[in-house]
């Protein structure tokens, strides 16, 4: 980054140990050149051994020379021949190093490299020396010369304080312009965008105004779609006979498929919004905002990252958790990735504002999903924080990168990248899915899995209905005063019935049975009644069995 050299110079400082032929571009030399800032890119090439080339990589300025410098570089073999001075007392000690690992003759690496490296107690370089034939020499020197220098340097920081001192020196040789603004144009936006009450109400519009316009913008040509399948749908059902064929493509191929494609506009927008705002230098100021809720809840600022992550797919999100240097931040905020709503979650959101919200709320419901996933994200973390993770959260420490415009071919870049990705990963579960789906509510075939118990009931009621005008006409009951009277005697043995019911309940007895078979006797219960009607009891009695059975 040519707009922050003198950092930027302690990578380079660290390459350079491994003397391999070496090219250094100077990226974003346009907004160095909107600070003012000035090099002496000859100077520096003295200092580095390496070749220096201006590049801006969004615009790709300077990408063509950049190739041929290295071309060039790397056909040359020529190794910068630039070495950092560590001071008196580490070089003796380096050169002791460097000869024993001459005498053990089988290390490939770069031997001033090894010997830094092993007083740095580097564990997986010592790993690989180890690995070395006739080394152990080596690594017992290296660990007694740590042990006798430890009193006089501090080892874990020494040899970054020199690196640090080359960088900062070939930075002030290498400046003929120091720079002339001292506010820049991303210094004023941050005033707003990263202010300490405004920052987070401001990324919630933003987040808000990126769902809507997702949405609104995504459901026309969602709308496109949905209605091409369907007459695909329709068109295949005149092409194939009907059958399991036809169901099978329609219903599944065609069903899963159209699910599928039908949100892949959503999901392309979604992509779209958020590598916009992440081009543009945005999303780390996002970070630096979240930082203050983050650590009310007792996660790292760099927690917000992958989180971030979290809402294109949960996988990269666990693994983007590595960049957390305190095991407990790591944990934590792997924990509660699920809560962050992956881009396969989108559809089932859409699918749910859609059928139980009007479509002017589509937007708001689905960021309020977003939302809510967020703050039981925060809770929980909370929660983990306090009694499965407990401990001080590192402090958080982020370059924010100056704002710029992205080119429309990054951000494109990106969109298709993801979409594609959410294709492979969300589009096959899904097809596989509805096919799944398909298969499980057409086989077994032929099987009734419901009846229409009211149309039956009126069957079986039709059935009596003729038994009882049957029974009726072989006791010769033909007028309808006659019907009438035998109708309330029946009534009247029903109440009897009853009677008896309620009262050996309430005596604590057994209920009595009235035997209503085709040849059964009217019982003892009826006797009164059947004194009292002797010429139309029978028929009675034959339309009483009658009723009980239809019941």
């Amino acid at each position: 980054d040519a707009s922050n050299l003198e950092r930027n110079l302690y990578l380079a400082a660290q390459l350079l140990e491994l003397e391999k032929p070496m090219v250094i571009a100077l990226n974003m030399s346009d907004v160095a050149e909107e600070m003012g800032i000035k090099y002496d890119l000859k100077k520096m090439e003295e200092m580095t051994g390496a070749t220096i080339v201006n590049t801006v990589g969004r615009t790709n300025i300077g990408t063509k020379e950049l190739l041929e410098a290295t071309v060039s570089v790397a056909a040359s073999k020529k190794a910068p021949g630039v070495t950092i001075n560590y001071g008196d007392l580490l070089e003796g000690k380096i050169a002791e190093l460097v000869d024993l690992l001459k005498e053990a003759g089988t290390v490939t690496y770069p031997l001033r490299w090894i010997a830094v490296k092993l007083l740095e107690k580097d564990a997986d370089v010592i790993g690989k020396v180890m690995r070395f034939d006739n080394t152990e020499a080596v690594i017992q020197k290296a660990e007694a010369i740590r042990e006798e220098i430890k009193n006089q340097v501090d080892l874990d920081v020494v040899f970054q304080e020199y690196r640090h001192r080359f960088a900062v020196e070939v930075y002030n040789t290498c400046l003929t312009q120091a720079p002339t603004q001292l506010e820049t144009r991303s210094d004023r936006y941050d005033k707003i965008l990263t202010h300490r009450i405004l920052g987070l109400p401001i990324f919630m519009v933003v987040m808000w105004l990126l769902f809507n316009f997702v949405n609104t913008v995504g459901a026309i040509p969602q709308g496109w779609i949905e209605d091409g399948f369907t007459a695909l749908q329709a068109w295949v059902v005149t092409v194939i006979p009907e059958g399991q064929l036809q169901s099978l493509i329609s219903d599944g191929v065609i069903a899963g498929v159209g699910a599928v494609l039908s949100f892949v506009p959503l999901i392309l927008l979604l992509f779209l919004g958020i590598s916009f705002l992440e081009d543009t230098g945005y999303m780390a100021r996002a970070a630096f905002v979240i930082d203050r809720v983050m650590r009310a809840c007792g996660l790292h600022g760099k927690s917000f990252i992958p989180l971030l992550l979290g809402f294109g797919c949960s996988v990269p999100s666990v693994m983007g958790a590595r960049i957390l240097d305190n095991y407990k931040d790591r944990m934590v905020t792997i924990l509660i990735t699920p809560f962050m709503s992956c881009s396969a979650r989108l559809p089932v959101y859409t699918l749910f504002a859609a059928a139980f919200f009007p479509p002017e709320w589509a937007g708001t419901v689905v960021f309020g999903v977003y939302a809510l996933g967020i703050v039981f994200g925060i809770v929980f973390a909370k929660i983990f924080r306090k009694y499965l993770f407990a401990g001080e959260a590192e402090p958080f420490v982020m370059e924010l990168p100056p704002y710029h415009l992205p080119t429309l071919k990054a951000t494109l870049t990106h969109m298709f990248e993801r979409g594609i990705m959410y294709l492979k990963k969300a589009g096959t579960f899904i097809l596989a899915a509805s096919i799944l789906v398909w298969f499980i509510t057409t086989y077994p075939m032929d099987v009734e899995y419901s009846k229409d118990y009211d149309a039956l009931h009126d069957q079986v009621a039709q059935t009596y209905e003729m038994k009882d005008a049957e029974t009726l006409a072989h006791f010769g009951i033909t007028t309808d005063d006659q019907k009438d009277a035998v109708d309330k005697i029946v009534e009247d043995m029903k109440s009897t019935v009853q009677d008896a019911t309620d009262a050996a309940k309430a005596a604590g007895e057994d209920e009595p049975e009235v035997a209503v078979e085709e040849d059964s006797e009217a019982p003892e219960l009826f006797n009164d009644i059947k004194d009292e009607n002797k010429d139309l009891f029978p028929a009675a009695w034959a339309m009483y069995k009658n009723s009980a059975n239809l019941d």
